[in-house]
């Protein structure tokens, strides 16, 4: 896979219609919702592969129970490390606002789908959660190759400036 492949268009696009959120996104890169109907996965055709996400984002909402916020990040954390057993977070969720809503953002560091010299390529994660109106919260996670983030970093905080909750 090369950058050519996953390179995001200049031009934005709108989510299709939803009752959680809008979003503008690369027209280049393609919407996917699963069948069960969580969450949402943005990302160009070559950045997933064998059902993972190696350049993209992933939308979905989680932990209506949790008391505040942070308890609710902490515990999404804690869930996608469950999975992931490589996944480690580069210090402590920082508040963060976006379109006057405060959320939380961290870095995660990983492995990704993609190979290099036969071993997984490391990969950074930007998760950034918000508070939804009726419990628990809506989480994004910008994906990438780490060798690849800081190219795709203005897209994501583009990405990020545009969201809209309902």
């Amino acid at each position: 896979m090369n950058w050519q492949q996953v390179r995001p268009s200049g031009n934005f696009a709108q989510v299709p219609q939803n009752d959680v959120l809008s979003l503008s996104y690369p027209d280049n890169w393609q919407v996917s919702t699963p069948q069960n109907g969580g969450g949402m996965t943005i990302a160009p055709a070559a950045g997933v592969a064998e059902g993972n996400i190696a350049y993209g984002v992933v939308i979905n909402g989680g932990n209506p129970s949790a008391k505040s916020l942070d308890q609710a990040t902490e515990a999404l954390i804690q869930g996608l490390q469950q999975g992931n057993p490589d996944l480690k977070a580069n210090g402590t969720p920082q508040k963060i606002t976006v379109n006057g809503v405060e959320g939380r953002s961290v870095d995660l560091t990983g492995n990704s789908p993609i190979q290099q010299n036969g071993k997984p390529a490391r990969e950074r994660d930007w998760l950034v959660t918000l508070p939804r109106s009726e419990g628990g919260l809506l989480y994004i996670i910008f994906v990438a190759p780490e060798s690849s983030f800081n190219q795709l970093r203005p897209t994501y905080e583009k990405m990020l400036k545009s969201v809209r909750l309902k």
